[in-house]
C-alpha cells in the first residue's frame, strides 16, 4: 500500500543478489526518465539550465548506482548512498567498465572533469545560494550517454547468460 505522505512509504530491502538486481532495474528506469527530461530541456538551456543540470546529473547518479547494483559491486545498501558522481564512479570495481565509460566521454582529463562536476546534483538544487556557477554541460551529457550505454550493455550481457 502506497501513502500520500511520501516518506512513509516502505523502502526496498536489499538483502539478496536478486534484490540488488531488481534495485538496478528500477534505478535504470528512473535514470532514463531523468535523462529524457534533461534532453527535453537542453534546447532551452538559457532559460532552464538549473533543472536541465539537475536532471542530467541525477540521471548520471542513477546510472552509476545501476552499474554498482547490477554488477554486484555494491553488496550493502549503504554503498548505494550519496550523490557524488566522482565517488560513485570510483566504487566501480570492474576496470573494463570504467575504461569504456572514460573512453565514451571523449574527455582527456576525465578524472579532473568528473571531480569538478561530481556534486552537480547537490549543488544545482541549491544554486540560489551561490554567487556564480558554471558547469561543463558537454561533459555532463557525454557522461550521461556513456553511463546509459554501459547500462544497456550490462543488461544485454545478463539477458544472454
Amino acid at each position: 500500500m502506497a501513502y500520500f505522505q511520501m516518506d512513509n512509504n516502505p523502502r526496498k530491502e536489499l538483502n539478496t543478489m536478486d534484490d540488488f538486481t531488481k534495485y538496478a532495474m528500477s534505478a535504470y528506469e528512473s535514470a532514463k526518465e531523468y535523462m529524457r527530461a534533461s534532453m527535453i530541456l537542453l534546447p532551452h538551456l538559457s532559460e532552464c539550465s538549473i533543472p536541465m543540470m539537475s536532471n542530467a546529473s541525477f540521471a548520471c547518479e542513477l546510472f552509476l548506482k545501476t552499474i554498482l547494483a547490477y554488477t554486484h559491486t555494491a553488496t550493502e545498501e549503504r554503498q548505494l548512498r550519496g550523490h557524488n558522481l566522482y565517488e560513485l564512479y570510483n566504487k566501480i570495481d570492474d576496470n573494463n567498465i570504467k575504461e569504456r565509460i572514460r573512453k565514451d566521454t571523449l574527455e582527456k582529463q576525465f578524472d579532473l572533469t568528473l571531480k569538478e562536476i561530481g556534486k552537480a546534483f547537490e549543488v544545482s538544487r541549491y544554486i540560489h545560494e551561490y554567487k556564480e556557477m558554471s558547469c561543463d554541460v558537454q561533459f555532463l551529457y557525454m557522461l550521461m550517454n556513456a553511463l546509459h550505454n554501459e547500462c544497456v550493455e550490462l543488461m544485454k550481457e545478463k539477458t544472454n547468460e
